[in-house]
C-alpha cells in the first residue's frame, strides 16, 4: 500500500511538471486487463478510440504490444486522479497515450482538446462496452466518425488515402498496421451510413461536416500539430466564405457564453459592444442553434481552465466596425502579429480585461471572431446553412 501511494503521488508529479511545461507525459502501463478492470470498478468515464481488436489483453501481446503501438484513451477530465492512480499500479511497457475532454494534467495538446470538448462529450456519452466485456469503447456510428476526423485532421497525408487536391498528391501510409478505408466503409455499413463514392481526405471532411463532426474552421489553422492538408482545407472553405462575403468588410461576431448571462453582464457587453460597432443582430440561441455553433467554433471557448465542464454559448452578436479598417489576412489569424494590429483582437481584449474587473467570477466569457472570414463562418453556423442568406438580405439590402 505504502509502495503504491508513493508511485501514484511520483506519477501526479511528473504529470503536473509536463502540464506546467506544456509537454504531453511519456505513460507507460502494464497488465491491461486489470488497468480497465480497475477503472470500471472504479466508475471512471472514459473511451479507448480506435483499433480496439489490437488492445494488447494478454502477457503474450504486451511483450510484443500487440502490433498496436499506442492505446489512446479519452477520459472526463473529473475522472484523471483515479486514472493517475491506476497508471500508477499498473506499471509495464504499453504506451498509453492519455487525452481528456480538459486542459489539465498535460492532456492536452497545447492547450487545446484533443477533440473539440462537444466531440468529447459525443464519445464519451455514446460508449458501450467492447464486446469481450473488458474496456468501455465509442459506440459504431461515432467511432466512425472519429475515426474519419482522426485520418483527416490527425492524419492527414500520413493517412496514406487520396488528398482531393491537384497540388497534394497522395503519400503512402506513415503506419501499415491499420487499415483506415476498409474499416471506415466496414463501420458505416454496420450502421447504415454511406461514404462518399469518391473517397479521398476533401470528401471526407465535407462528409464529416454535414454530421456536426468536422474541426472548425477556426481551429484549422490554430490546430498545434499542423500539416499539409490543414492549411489546403482552410482555403476551400475560405474561398467559399470570401465569396459569399462579397464587398462587406469588417464584420464581427460575439458570442456569450451562459456564465456571462448569470453574471448579469450582457447589457454591460452590449454597451461596450455598440461604442466600436454597429448592431446588426442580437440572438438567442435555440438548442438547435448552440449546437451548431459549438459544433462549427473552436472548442476551447467553450471550456474554462480547472472547471470541468462546457460553457455553452447563449448569445451571439452579429456587428461591423463603426469606423472602417484594412481587413486583416485571415490566414494569419493566429499570428502575433495580427493581436498586435488587429483592431477587433485588440477591443476584444481590452474589453475582456474591463469585464474581468467588473465580473471577477466570469473570466473570458465573451468570445469574438478574428476576421470577416471567421464571421461568415460564424453567421452561417448561427442561422443555419439554409437560412444564412435571407438574414444577410435584411442586414445589407440591395440598394
Amino acid at each position: 500500500m505504502i509502495f503504491d501511494s508513493l508511485r501514484y503521488y511520483w506519477t501526479l508529479w511528473k504529470w503536473k511538471r509536463c502540464a506546467h511545461n506544456r509537454q504531453r507525459p511519456n505513460i507507460r502501463i502494464g497488465h491491461m486487463r486489470d488497468f480497465f478492470h480497475q477503472l470500471n470498478a472504479d466508475g471512471v468515464q472514459y473511451a479507448v478510440l480506435r483499433w480496439f481488436d489490437s488492445i494488447p489483453l494478454t502477457n503474450e501481446e504486451e511483450k510484443q504490444n500487440g502490433g498496436h503501438g499506442d492505446v489512446d484513451i479519452l477520459v472526463d477530465g473529473k475522472d484523471l486522479l483515479k486514472v493517475c492512480r491506476a497508471v500508477a499500479m499498473h506499471p509495464g511497457k504499453v504506451k498509453l497515450d492519455l487525452c481528456s475532454n480538459s486542459l489539465i494534467l498535460a492532456t492536452d495538446i497545447k492547450r487545446f482538446t484533443f477533440y473539440p470538448p462537444v466531440l468529447c462529450r459525443d464519445l464519451l456519452t455514446s460508449r458501450v462496452m467492447d464486446e469481450r466485456g473488458v474496456f468501455y469503447r465509442p459506440d459504431n456510428r461515432i467511432y466512425l466518425y472519429s475515426l474519419a476526423y482522426h485520418i483527416v485532421y490527425h492524419k492527414g497525408l500520413q493517412s496514406g488515402l487520396p488528398t482531393g487536391f491537384a497540388n497534394l498528391e497522395q503519400q503512402a501510409p506513415r503506419n501499415n498496421r491499420h487499415d483506415p478505408k476498409g474499416t471506415l466503409l466496414k463501420l458505416a455499413e454496420a450502421v447504415g451510413e454511406k461514404l462518399p463514392e469518391e473517397f479521398n481526405l476533401l470528401q471526407l471532411h465535407l462528409w464529416l461536416k454535414k454530421r456536426g463532426w468536422n474541426m472548425p474552421l477556426d481551429l484549422l489553422l490554430r490546430w498545434p500539430r499542423q500539416h499539409e492538408l490543414l492549411p489546403q482545407l482552410y482555403k476551400y472553405e475560405s474561398d467559399k466564405l470570401r465569396q459569399a462575403l462579397g464587398n462587406h468588410q469588417n464584420l464581427c461576431v460575439y458570442l456569450l457564453r451562459e456564465d456571462a448571462i448569470k453574471a448579469g453582464a450582457t447589457e454591460q457587453i452590449l454597451v461596450e459592444l455598440r461604442t466600436h460597432y454597429r448592431i446588426l443582430d442580437t440572438v438567442t440561441f435555440t438548442p438547435e442553434q448552440q449546437d451548431r455553433v459549438i459544433r462549427r467554433t473552436r472548442g476551447g471557448n467553450w471550456t474554462k481552465r480547472k472547471q470541468l465542464r462546457l460553457f455553452l454559448p447563449e448569445i451571439a452578436v452579429v456587428c461591423q466596425a463603426l469606423v472602417p479598417f484594412e481587413p486583416m489576412d485571415d490566414t494569419a489569424a493566429a499570428s502575433s502579429e495580427q493581436k498586435d494590429s488587429n483592431p477587433d483582437i485588440l477591443f476584444k481584449v481590452a474589453l475582456r480585461k474591463k469585464l474581468a474587473e467588473q465580473f471577477p467570477d466570469a473570466s473570458d466569457f465573451l468570445h469574438g471572431s478574428d476576421n470577416d472570414i471567421e464571421s461568415m463562418e460564424y453567421i452561417q453556423a448561427i442561422y443555419g446553412d439554409d437560412d444564412w442568406q435571407a438574414k444577410w438580405m435584411e442586414f445589407f439590402p440591395e440598394k
